[in-house]
């Protein structure tokens, strides 16, 4: 702040009557450098924490957290109507699932008898929990659809399948359904189909 203010600093230790001597270019230079500088130092910080993590949890929890749109949702502006607003517990929780910090005062074991923990919380079948977050999303997609396409519909049944041969696998039973449908997206009369997937990133599974 001292470098940001020095010009105004000197004009006002001056007694002057005007504001001639202010250069504003001058003082947008100097943030320029200093924000130049913090990112740099900061840079340095993170590589500095990432040699000492590397090959813990916390190194990985460091690299999701830089994965683009990670962090949506610390700038997301709070609408109420969307589900955007997140209390103070909620907002410590999620603070706790970027990094991988153990969530306090969760039960030590799960009802399905595994131990508990942040990783085992987020793909435990019991509960319904895992459909509870796929269904968020995708009625909150079908919902943003509504607005610029038309003819948007959740989980809609497939056509029935007949004597068709496919090379990839597939739903292929008779009430094979999707999760969105929308026309208008593409093209005008064009009908555009949505899977939603939720996975956990930081799953055993994806360590391998």
């Amino acid at each position: 702040s001292k470098a940001i203010t020095k010009c105004l600093s000197e004009i006002i230790q001056k007694q002057e009557q005007s504001l001639e001597q202010y250069e504003p270019e001058k003082v947008a230079s100097v943030i320029s450098n200093l924000k130049t500088e913090k990112e740099i130092q900061l840079h340095a910080k993170l590589a500095e924490i990432m040699n000492k993590t590397e090959g813990t949890s916390i190194s990985r929890a460091l690299k999701l957290a830089q994965e683009k749109g990670a962090g949506s949702w610390l700038t997301a502006l709070p609408v109420q109507s969307l589900g955007f607003v997140l209390n103070k517990e909620e907002f410590r929780d999620s603070l706790c699932l970027r990094y991988g910090w153990q969530i306090p005062n969760i039960p030590s074991f799960c009802v399905c008898g595994e131990k508990n923990d942040i990783n085992h919380t987020l793909i435990c079948k019991k509960g319904g929990f895992v459909i509870f977050r796929h269904n968020k999303i995708r009625d909150l997609n079908a919902e943003f659809l509504k607005q610029v396409c038309y003819d948007v519909s959740t989980e809609p049944l497939l056509m029935p399948i007949d004597e068709e041969d496919f090379s990839v696998s597939g739903n292929t039973s008779d009430n094979a359904r999707l999760d969105i449908t929308a026309r208008g997206l593409w093209g005008p009369f064009q009908r555009t189909m949505f899977d939603v997937r939720v996975f956990h990133p930081d799953a055993p599974s994806y360590k391998e």
